[in-house]
Formats: C-alpha cells, structure tokens, sequence
C-alpha cells in the first residue's frame, strides 16, 4: 500500500484522478500537509493552473516560498490541515520519499516515532543546494537531523539523497558522478 498527502487542492485533484484513470487501487490519497505538529493547518496559496507552468513546485516554507514566487501567489490561500505522520496510523513503512520542497526537515521531525516504529525505513528526499539563499541553512539543520538524531547515513546524487540506518539497509546504493544504481539488497 501506497500512501500519498498533497496540500495544494488542484495537485490533490489531479493526483485523483491519476490514480483512478490508471487503476491504482493500492494508493491512498489524502489532502494534507505533513510536517512536524507545530501548526494544525497551513496556508497553502492557490496557484492557477492555466498559467503557473510547475504547480508541484510551490514550497510551503515561508523563506523558501517569497524567495521564489515573491508576491505571485495566485488567487488567495486555502487553510489545509497539517498532520505529523506520527499521528497519521499508517502501517509499518518500508520507504518513505519526501518531495515537499523545502519542508522535509518538518516532515522528518514530525516522523521520527513512525520512522523508529517502522524498522528505519530507507528515506529518500530532495536536498536542494546551498546556492538556493533562504534554504542554505536549512539544508545543514536537515542532514544534521538526518544523521545526528536518526542515526542515518547517506549517498547524494545531485538533489537527490537516499538514507539509511546503519545495520537496517535494505537497498544497495552507488553512485557514480550523477548517476545512481539502486537495487534491492539481497536477503
């Protein structure tokens, strides 16, 4: 099974109807933000999908979010609500991919009981590079969370970086420059 939040209402939409026009049954959709439980809800601007050419690339971080879209937000907010996954009663995971721009640092804190629950799941998720001003220290702070207080260690290729715990791996990971051979770890 297959679990899946997205904030922004038209994504979530789209996401839908992905999912049902393709038969993909073992996929739940939920529309919510994930993060660290320090808010309940998140505003999430209302972007236009006729003239906003990357719609999943809108960042919730409010550093990260008026460094790149400045005052062009679309039409408003919608108030969604905002869920730790240590709440969220999802079953055991075996992988956990966070794309969410900017917030993995909030999802990550907001998992780490899952994430022990869990079995050290791999984890995978974007590490955008320092050159991107407002995120620079936030990508420290991120890889630090991710080594220092989950006990992970990881390989990086481009924005790409794919964890795990030392004594839990379950995938065997090289890189070579920008590519990255990933397969199943023999049992």
């Amino acid at each position: 099974m297959i679990f899946a939040f997205e904030p922004q209402r038209v994504v979530y939409y789209q996401l839908c109807g992905n999912l049902f026009a393709n038969g993909l049954r073992h996929v739940m959709a939920r529309h919510c933000a994930v993060g660290d439980g320090s808010v309940s809800s998140i505003d999430v601007p209302q972007l236009d999908p006729q003239t906003d050419p990357n719609l999943g690339a809108l960042s919730l971080d409010p550093n990260v979010l008026k460094w790149q879209r400045g005052s062009a937000l679309g039409s408003g907010v919608e108030s969604v609500p905002c869920i730790k996954l240590d709440d969220a009663g999802l079953p055991h995971a075996h992988l956990l991919k966070i794309d969410v721009e900017g917030m993995e640092l909030e999802v990550l804190k907001g998992a780490r009981s899952y994430i022990e629950a869990s079995g050290w799941p791999v984890l995978m998720f974007e590490v955008w590079p320092e050159s991107i001003t407002p995120y620079a220290q936030k990508r420290k702070e991120l890889l630090d969370f991710v080594a220092q207080e989950l006990g992970y260690t990881s390989a990086h290729v481009g924005d790409l970086c794919i964890a795990q715990r030392p004594g839990f791996e379950r995938i065997e990971i090289k890189v070579d420059g920008n590519r990255v051979d990933v397969r199943s770890k023999p049992a």
